[in-house]
Parts: C-alpha cells; structure tokens; sequence
C-alpha cells in the first residue's frame, strides 16, 4: 500500500486567539488525519469502501481512496451542499443520495461485504486524531481548545494526547443553536434555529455520547452558538484572510462569546475544514 501522510498544519495567532489551520489538509479537512488512519489498516484485498457523511469524511475518502485505487461510496443526505457533491464527483466517489444514508450505507456495507469507515466507531480514526492533540500539546500547550463538534470523534481523539496528563487544557464543545443534541445535556439553549450554517455539524447518531459528555464535564464546557454570531466569526477571519468553513467559524464565534481570550492565554480554534462557498 501506498504511504500516506496527513499535514502538520500551521497555528496562527490573531487577536489573542490561536487558530489550528486544519482546512489545509490535503483533502481540505481534519477528517484525513483519522480517514488516514483507518485506510492504512485496511483488509488486505478490499477494493471498494463505504461512508455516510456529512461532507467532509466522504470528501477524505474520496480523495486518499483515489490514490489507493479503492471505489469509494459515499452515502448523503439529500440536502448535502452542492458545492460539497461537486467536489466529490471530481473525486470520481460513487454518491449514494438518501434520507436515512447511514442506515443506507450500513446495510449496502453489509450487503456487498464493504468495508464501512465510520470514524465516529473506529479506533483507528480516533488515533488518527490523536495526531492533531500532539501537534497541539508539543507546539503551543494549550489552555483551552474549542472544537465544533458533530459525532465528537476529533475531540476525543485529540484528548488522548492528555491521558497521561494531570494538567489538561479545558476541551471546549461547540454546538449551534440549530443542532445541540450534545450540548443541551450540558447548558441551556437558546431557542432552536431552523436551519445552521454549520451544515457538517449534524450528526442524529452520537455512538460515543456518554463518553464525550463524561469527558466535557470532567475537563471542559460546552458552548451553543447561533448563526448570526457564526456569520459575524466567519466576516472577522475573511477579513483576516482566512477563508474557511462555517463549522471553524462556530469555534472562533465560542471563544468570543465565553471572552475566552481574557480567561486563557492560549486558547485554540480548531478551524475543521475549508469553505466550499
């Protein structure tokens, strides 16, 4: 098999913030560093693969799947953004578009005897992400990071950087108004929106639920944000000159509502994936 390596990408400093450039991956999200992971220990002989995802996981797929030769299909919702769909097709993935497209994809998995990469189960993926908390702790010790979080696999595998650790940054899990299925165990939120621009940010099926609350009560906080301050975070790091998602933008848009700058001297945004506006 092919060798394949994730990039150790650039902090920033603006404002007193540190930003953790992850939309520079190779496929444009931190989702390579655990897609990565679990394509180096796949089967032996598998040509073909499957995913549900929101975007970016599939996208990951699609792009290191290409260059092991590997068939990827990715199962969507019908209301995946366009500009997400179009990457994936110049990506020459197989898009599968359903309403239940985990469900989908696990008996289409199971039916054709494909393996199935969903990171939010696989300790492969979550060592994977387990990179990006070593980067973090040997470059910057953070004091707090902040992490939009869907299934919340990043953020638990960048925790086990910590393990061994008694002194911990606090792990921030930020959430949107228009989805908090996580966040809402651990403050009150504000009436629910319709719709969010965090659009990766949608996760129904949480497999590590219990854990990842255990893990934000006993070492973090969580943070709800709403759209209008995730369009102001976005203006503020295009401004900047950092174009990048919505979802990096609802980290920044946390870090200023809790004045997280005036708590921490090294507080981190993780910014998760780039901008297909």
């Amino acid at each position: 098999m092919k060798v394949l390596k994730s990039k150790k990408t650039p902090l920033i400093l603006k404002h007193g913030l540190y930003l953790k450039r992850e939309d520079q991956q190779p496929s444009g999200s931190v989702k390579d560093r655990g897609m990565i992971a679990q394509l180096t220990h796949l089967p032996p002989g598998r040509r073909e693969v499957v995913i549900s995802s929101s975007g970016n996981a599939g996208i990951s797929l699609a792009y290191w799947g290409r260059r092991l030769g590997l068939t990827a299909h990715i199962f969507v919702s019908p209301k995946l953004p366009s500009e997400k769909k179009e990457r994936l097709q110049k990506l020459g993935a197989k898009i599968h578009i359903s309403p239940r497209a985990l469900s989908e994809s696990i008996r289409f998995a199971r039916r054709y005897h494909f393996p199935h990469l969903r990171q939010s189960i696989s300790v492969w993926a979550r060592n994977g992400f387990r990179s990006l908390g070593e980067e973090l702790r040997d470059e910057s010790a953070p004091e707090a990071i902040f992490f939009p979080v869907s299934s919340g696999t990043t953020m638990l595998g960048v925790s086990e950087a910590w393990a061994d650790s008694k002194k911990k940054p606090v792990f921030v899990l930020v959430q949107t108004a228009g989805h908090c299925p996580l966040a809402r165990h651990l403050v009150p939120c504000p009436p629910r929106e319709k719709n969010t621009l965090a659009t990766a940010l949608v996760a129904k099926y949480i497999p590590c639920q219990k854990e990842i609350l255990t893990l934000v009560k006993s070492y973090g906080q969580a943070v709800v944000v709403r759209n209008a301050e995730i369009g102001a975070a976005w203006q503020w790091l295009r401004q900047e000159g950092i174009v990048t998602s919505f979802e990096g933008a609802a980290a920044v848009a946390a870090a200023w509502q809790i004045k997280a700058t005036r708590r921490w001297q090294r507080p981190v945004c993780l910014l998760t994936g780039k901008y297909y506006g």
